[in-house]
């Protein structure tokens, strides 16, 4: 079974659902989109988890997605992550590492 890939930034909304961008969308841009929904509500946005989308249909978290690539990237060792352009040299001297800010996972990281 292919591993299930992060397709695009979201921001999960707790009353009105998930709302994202594809690739190479960032946070920025959909949290953007999320205020012009909502116009009457002033920073509708700050209600939101942000996380990503994946070819599941399904939202995750910073940290869920994070294990998701993480998951894909340890078993696929000498496979380039084509589909996300920022891993595509992971491990090389210009990218040593996806990110330095732990366990979340941010779409700088991979487009």
């Amino acid at each position: 079974m292919p591993f299930e890939r992060i397709i695009g930034a979201a921001f999960l909304h707790p009353d009105k659902g998930v709302y994202s961008l594809p690739a190479p969308a960032r946070h920025g841009q959909v949290s953007r989109l999320v205020d012009a929904c909502y116009p009457e509500t002033k920073h509708a946005n700050i209600d939101c988890e942000q996380g990503f989308v994946t070819d599941r249909a399904r939202f995750v978290s910073r940290e869920e997605a994070w294990e998701l690539v993480a998951l894909e990237m340890a078993n696929t060792p000498h496979n380039p992550l084509r589909h996300y352009p920022r891993l595509e040299n992971y491990g090389g001297p210009s990218v040593p590492k996806p990110n330095d800010r732990g366990t979340e996972l941010f779409s700088e990281d991979l487009w």
